[in-house]
């Protein structure tokens, strides 16, 4: 109890301290003051203010040699009773030193930099004096299953981050593949010392890597036509391709990165149609202007027809047209293109069956049989193909009979009601003017490869050796067997015709006077007449005999 603020340890004379261990946390009582109570206790000077648990450890200590802290290392240090006292009391294990002549060694240690042994990671940490002392290598790792297998240093930010590290599975990066692989620790400490992402990498399971091999990345020729360069087909792009149980796919068609620069800054171009007089476009491709670029053709492109002209173009035929040589039976094609340009355009039917022409009603005598001339088109249902088209409007004008083949009802049907019949004389009405449109004149591919493998040559004839010039036309109607090899010069054909002109005209007379005389009274040719010259061989050596031999046309 206290009284007015007195207790009964004041009035004793008891103080009540805190324990002078360091590290102790509890009190001892002071009873010096009172001596009646002073000469019970057992406090001496070296236990003095220490508390009654401390007292008692007090005398059971004394000082002993530690061993030292370096493994292999005989040598001891000294660890006092006081020291042994505050660690105890401070709930603290043996403390580990060094003996004085490893700490002699201590002294004469410096700190190093050593790298650390996660691949890629470029970092390093600092290896102290004491960890080079008591032989540590750097803080490491320890190794247990489903973590990290590396040995050696680590880093700082290596070594928090791997305790934490484990295999883990992943779904196969193939689509529709529903089986894992395992993304090891070792290669996500890689990945987190390498600053990427903590998502896993997309790779494929053992079955599919088993299927596809090794992806990775591959060179693929430029889609573009004369570029040779390649572009990339990446491991990603290859996987987003691949399909589970399926085999490995083709890869696409696709441009190289400087055609693709190239292309970009392209744009579809208008271009005007190839037929003269049309006012409308064809739209040039930005794929049709980069295959020029890389041909070297920075010029205007090859003319084409617009939309509306190629349509007519497709409703014409390829027509077959005889060879302009004389006695040659082949013959050339005559386009349908060519054709729309000389003029011959696709009309309908009456009855709107189709696009047909009309094949022209005077064709050209020496081509009739397999090139008919073209004509203005018509509507008259003729079977007969091609035709171009009128140059006149199908409307009959007012005042004009109709054609021939249309009903007069036709017409007065389309005259107003109540009109009076037009007089015969003004009901008449023009024929339409037909524009004739012939194929034009041209060697067959025989002809243009013979005229153009062969010049002239000259040959010696064979009376008077004088060179007889031999062009390629006549040794194109040799080959055709229209013509023989010439012979004769033209002096030599010219004496052999006077020679025989004489012969007759001496036959003449003699009959004349001398009627009822045999041929064997006819008189001897003149001395002087012209001998035939023997027939020759043939040309040079470059002519073959297998040219068909033919008839020589009259001088």
């Amino acid at each position: 109890m206290s009284s007015a603020g007195f207790t009964l340890g004041d009035r004793l004379g008891i103080k009540v301290a805190a324990c002078q261990v360091r590290g102790c946390t509890r009190t001892w009582t002071d009873l010096s003051s009172n001596r009646a109570l002073a000469d019970a206790t057992t406090i001496t000077d070296e236990n003095r203010g220490m508390c009654e648990p401390c007292r008692r450890r007090w005398a059971s200590l004394s000082d002993k040699d530690m061993p030292c802290a370096r493994a292999g290392c005989d040598g001891t240090w000294p660890w006092s009773a006081q020291a042994q006292l505050e660690n105890h009391a401070a709930g603290k294990p043996a403390p580990k030193r060094f003996c004085t002549a490893c700490d002699d060694k201590l002294k004469n240690l410096q700190p190093v930099e050593i790298t650390c042994v996660v691949p890629g990671c470029g970092r390093s940490s600092t290896l102290t004096a004491k960890q080079q002392l008591l032989g540590e290598s750097g803080p490491v790792v320890e190794v247990h299953e489903g973590g990290i297998t590396l040995t050696g240093p680590l880093c700082g930010r290596c070594s928090e981050r791997a305790p934490h590290i484990l295999d883990v599975p992943v779904a196969c990066g193939i689509q529709k593949c529903k089986r894992t692989w395992t993304w090891k620790a070792d290669e996500q400490i890689v990945a987190f010392a390498a600053g990427k992402p903590k998502e896993p990498p997309r790779r494929m399971c053992e079955v599919c890597r088993d299927a596809y091999g090794a992806v990775v990345d591959r060179e693929i020729r430029c889609r573009a036509s004369g570029c040779k360069r390649n572009w990339v087909w990446t491991r990603e792009q290859q996987l987003d391709a691949c399909t589970a149980d399926k085999p490995v796919p083709k890869p696409p068609a696709h441009l190289c990165e400087e055609c693709f620069k190239t292309w970009s800054g392209l744009q579809d171009a208008e271009r005007p149609c190839r037929r003269s007089g049309c006012k409308n476009t064809w739209t040039e491709k930005r794929g049709a202007q980069l295959a020029r670029i890389l041909r070297g053709k920075t010029g205007e492109p090859f003319p084409q027809f617009c939309e509306s002209c190629a349509q007519q173009v497709e409703h014409l035929k390829d027509r077959e047209v005889r060879c302009k040589t004389e006695g040659c039976k082949h013959t050339w094609t005559w386009s349908a293109q060519q054709q729309f340009m000389a003029g011959a355009r696709p009309t309908l039917r009456p009855d709107a069956s189709g696009p047909v022409a009309t094949a022209d009603a005077e064709p050209n005598p020496s081509q009739a049989e397999a090139t008919p001339p073209l004509e203005a088109t018509t509507t008259d249902a003729s079977p007969e193909p091609v035709g171009v088209e009128p140059e006149e409007s199908s409307a009959s004008p007012e005042g004009q009979e109709p054609e021939a083949g249309q009903a007069p009802e036709a017409n007065e049907a389309a005259s107003p009601e109540g009109a009076p019949a037009a007089k015969s004389g003004r009901s008449r009405r023009r024929r339409r003017r037909r524009s004739h449109i012939h194929p034009p004149s041209r060697h067959c591919q025989f002809c243009s490869d013979f005229l153009g493998k062969h010049k002239t040559i000259e040959l010696p004839c064979a009376s008077c050796g004088t060179p007889i010039f031999w062009p390629p036309e006549s040794q194109l109607q040799t080959a055709l067997g229209n013509w023989e090899i010439p012979k004769l010069c033209g002096a030599c054909k010219r004496d052999l015709t006077e020679a025989d002109r004489q012969k007759a005209k001496s036959e003449i007379l003699h009959h004349a006077q001398n009627p009822g005389g045999t041929t064997a009274d006819a008189p001897a040719e003149p001395a002087d007449a012209t001998e035939r010259p023997t027939e020759v061989s043939q040309l040079t050596p470059d002519e073959t005999a297998a040219e068909p031999p033919g008839v020589e046309p009259n001088a």
